[in-house]
């Protein structure tokens, strides 16, 4: 949530929105009452704030 909000980027946890357990990883995007333009910029933004998240090194055993 803090680098999506960097990015100017709305990110509430799913649980918030949710009776049931939410998976893991799991992303809701919402749209209703914003423009075309408004959409492409905000999946721009977003797209950056996923992208400054560290990817986790796996391990295989």
């Amino acid at each position: 949530s803090q680098q999506a909000a960097a990015h100017e980027v709305d990110a509430a946890p799913l649980s918030t929105y949710s009776i049931e357990a939410v998976q893991p990883g799991a992303l809701l995007l919402g749209y209703a009452g914003v423009d075309e333009i408004e959409i492409e910029a905000g999946i721009h933004r977003l797209i950056r704030a996923l992208q400054s998240i560290p990817s986790p090194i796996r391990s295989n055993g």
